[in-house]
């Protein structure tokens, strides 16, 4: 994986100010879990799975068909449904720059999923 330093930002790309798309707030705990309310984890990740994978254009949480297909288990959080995964692993091998606290993703009509922007440090 890449070496350079990566930053989490949310600019206005010209495909997200086109397609109006809606942003729904995640947040990232110190420990690095992220931590998915109830009703975005149903809505985009109905089998409880997901991939990650980090491009240029943002880290990608692309849903799949349950376990079964591999990718990172959404946990039950609390009664209310709330779901939680362990991105450390993720976070570290690609060198992400995610504080911890809220973070914004914009729905991925392309893989069904979301995608947190990422912007690359300066050399």
């Amino acid at each position: 994986m890449g070496t350079q330093m990566m930053e989490v930002a949310v600019p206005s790309t010209t495909a997200q100010s086109k397609s109006k798309a809606k942003t729904v707030c995640l947040e990232l705990t110190e420990h690095r879990y992220l931590r998915i309310p109830a009703a975005i984890a149903e809505r985009f990740f109905p089998g409880g799975v997901f991939v990650p994978i980090v491009r240029p254009s943002g880290l990608h949480l692309i849903p799949t068909r349950g376990a079964a297909a591999g990718g990172l288990i959404l946990k039950q959080r609390n009664l209310a449904g709330d779901r939680v995964v362990l991105l450390d692993e993720v976070i570290r091998e690609n060198q992400l720059d995610l504080a911890a606290g809220a973070i914004e993703a914009t729905p991925n009509s392309v893989h069904g999923g979301l995608t947190i922007q990422i912007v690359a440090d300066e050399p």
